[in-house]
């Protein structure tokens, strides 16, 4: 919707901008700016020091009527498929893999009939991670083989 999408644009403005003033002596960073001058602000430090995400990404529900809930299944399900894909296909860069899990995070919340068990936790936790990392950084081994099984097994889930 639209304020996601404000939201989005102005975290990645801030991003942006803090990446280039941090190389300022005189900047002391973010957290001891908002200290310095008394900025009562926790959500939007979190927004935009922790999750990196607006918090529709990660709390949204949306009620659809039936046929939009199909819709929005099988587009869930594309997201999943591509985003094992990009793995499999060995790209580890964030700004390769972050965009799909975004994307299949902001499906899955517009899900109304995903079963009673299914748990985005892991992929939001994701989603969180890749936003807290420089675009350029790749993921390594490791990391690329757990998303890809928490993928997998949340992809499992879905279906079911």
């Amino acid at each position: 919707d639209e304020y996601t999408e404000a939201c989005q644009r102005l975290i990645a403005q801030f991003k942006t901008t803090e990446a280039a003033i941090r190389s300022d002596s005189h900047f002391p960073g973010t957290e001891n700016f908002i200290l310095e001058y008394k900025m009562d602000c926790p959500l939007a430090q979190e927004r935009l020091l922790g999750s990196g995400v607006p918090a529709t990404v990660i709390y949204a529900h949306s009620s659809k009527h039936a046929s939009e809930s199909v819709v929005i299944a099988t587009e869930a399900t594309q997201w999943f498929i591509t985003a094992m894909d990009v793995l499999k296909l060995d790209q580890r860069a964030v700004d390769e893999v972050q965009p799909n899990i975004s994307d299949l995070v902001k499906t899955l919340n517009k899900c109304d009939g995903i079963a009673p068990g299914f748990d985005k936790t892991k992929l939001q936790n994701w989603l969180v991670e890749l936003n807290s990392m420089r675009a350029s950084q790749e993921l390594d081994d490791d990391q690329v083989r757990q998303l890809l099984m928490d993928l997998e097994s949340s992809y499992a889930n879905f279906k079911s």
